[in-house]
């Protein structure tokens, strides 16, 4: 039992350790600039969802809970293990920045670009560490709320990705966004959004 014990404080401390150091090789001076395209053709997803909170509650509130809390991932695709804001603190304002540090190690930046009191937020992903989206540009986020009741709110979240042009599925043009709508979209990224909808609606209650 002792020895178990002292095996599963290791792990722990390596695991803790390993999120302090997430994103400590980035700063404002090493992240890539992204330029934003007018009117970029993207690959588009959106899910919809009811919370137990009106449109001001949901979008006052969520920058205020951990990320960790709200996109806690699936088993193909990892979730927020913490963050590290980075420009133009506190996050939520248009301008802030901020360091995702996903639960295997990888990171993404995050950039607030719009926001609609009230209304909606809108935000740009970019820089991926992961392998796996090397295909990727960049990504835009968008949750738009209205209040349907007076504690009720519907929430519109839409994540699109802006595939790379010199790479497989983006080179191909419409058929490239196609295929990764069908093979990623729809399928782990659907069950990742789905997952973080769930966990927003138990977070966000009265």
């Amino acid at each position: 039992m002792t020895r178990l014990l002292a095996l599963f404080f290791m792990i722990f401390i390596a695991g803790t350790n390993a999120i302090a150091e997430c994103g400590e090789h980035l700063s404002l001076n090493t992240i890539s600039p992204l330029n934003l395209e007018q009117n970029p053709k993207m690959a588009s997803r959106t899910i919809r969802f009811e919370v137990n909170v009106n449109a001001d509650g949901f979008l006052n509130r969520f920058h205020e809970i951990p990320l960790s809390k709200l996109l806690p991932g699936t088993k193909e695709l990892p979730g927020v293990a913490a963050i590290t804001v980075i420009a133009n603190p506190p996050f939520g304002g248009v301008g802030s920045r901020r360091i995702i540090c996903q639960k295997d190690g990888n990171t993404a930046i995050e950039e607030v670009i719009q926001v609609v009191p009230g209304r909606s937020f809108k935000y740009q992903v970019w820089d991926y560490s992961t392998p796996s989206a090397k295909p990727i540009e960049y990504g835009i986020g968008e949750f738009v709320a209205e209040t349907i009741a007076p504690n009720k709110a519907r929430v519109s979240w839409t994540y699109s990705f802006k595939l790379r042009p010199d790479r497989l599925p983006g080179k191909l043009g419409f058929a490239g966004r196609a295929l990764f709508k069908a093979t990623f979209l729809s399928n782990e990224y659907a069950d990742f959004m789905k997952a973080a909808a769930t966990a927003m609606q138990k977070e966000f209650k009265n």
